[in-house]
């Protein structure tokens, strides 16, 4: 149940609004005009801005991404030469190996050879060739093992110098 006071309250209202809307249409006009002129410019630099930041956004972007390929074919050519060396590495581990057993038996003869020597030395100082014959097929033994190490360090020098020209080649 409405009271007599609020009906004639609500009814002046409608009549207040019914008489002010063209006045509040022309005066709203006008606001608008005023705010679209005031924030035109301002929206306008916001635009721009905003606008220079894409374009930043993107070289940046561009950047990255060719930095990103950069590493990734500098990372391949790493890896590249990552098995190469190592492919490398494992072959001169089974040289040193294979060599290892060899040159200590090597040694080892030399090491009895020049036991022989020392003995026909103390029998005879100074004498080109031994008295005893076995010390002289000792002293035989010995020059002929002595042109084959030279040999064999021949030939390990040739194949360390062509190791050494294939290294620098690649």
């Amino acid at each position: 149940m409405t009271s007599p006071v609020s009906g004639a309250a609500a009814r002046l209202r409608g009549a207040a609004r019914q008489a002010g809307r063209p006045v509040w249409l022309k005066v709203r006009r006008r606001i608008d005009g005023l705010i679209v002129e005031r924030l035109a410019p301002l929206a306008e630099r916001e635009q721009l801005h905003a606008e220079q930041l894409h374009l930043r956004l993107d070289e940046t972007q561009q950047h990255l991404r060719s930095l990103s390929d950069d590493l990734a074919a500098g990372m391949q050519d790493c890896d590249r030469r990552l098995r190469e060396v190592a492919a490398g590495l494992e072959w001169l581990d089974h040289e040193h190996r294979r060599i290892g057993p060899q040159l200590a038996a090597v040694e080892a003869r030399l090491a009895e050879l020049e036991r022989g020597v020392a003995r026909a030395e103390q029998a005879e100082p100074g004498a080109e060739e031994p008295a005893d014959p076995s010390l002289a097929a000792v002293l035989a033994e010995i020059r002929a093992e002595h042109a084959r190490v030279r040999a064999r360090l021949g030939t390990v020098n040739r194949y360390e110098e062509r190791l050494a020209r294939l290294e620098g080649s690649a």
